[in-house]
């Protein structure tokens, strides 16, 4: 899973990606028993289910940064929004 949090760099992600890993070898497992490396096979899937999710990434933006983005860009610096300077619509002060 180390390695998976490394190249994905969140929990989420990492989960998905080994799950994904294991339901691919538990569904070749009778045929991955006749193979000589099972560990590089293995292997070989999560870093497959890892380039997959990076192109995933790709095509489509994550809403959830953008939202936080234009948030934060909104924000002054050190304000959060229970503060007084937190800019109110209507607000011509």
């Amino acid at each position: 899973m180390r390695y998976a949090y490394l190249q994905l760099g969140s929990d989420a992600d990492t989960e998905e990606a080994v799950d994904l890993t294991f339901d691919a070898v538990m569904d070749c497992w009778p045929r991955m028993l006749g193979m000589e490396n099972l560990e590089g096979y293995a292997w070989t899937i999560l870093k497959r289910r890892i380039i997959d999710m990076h192109r995933k990434r790709r095509r489509r933006p994550e809403l959830m940064e953008a939202a936080a983005f234009e948030v934060a860009r909104a924000t002054p610096f050190g304000s959060t929004r229970g503060d007084s300077n937190w800019p109110q619509f209507g607000d011509d002060s």
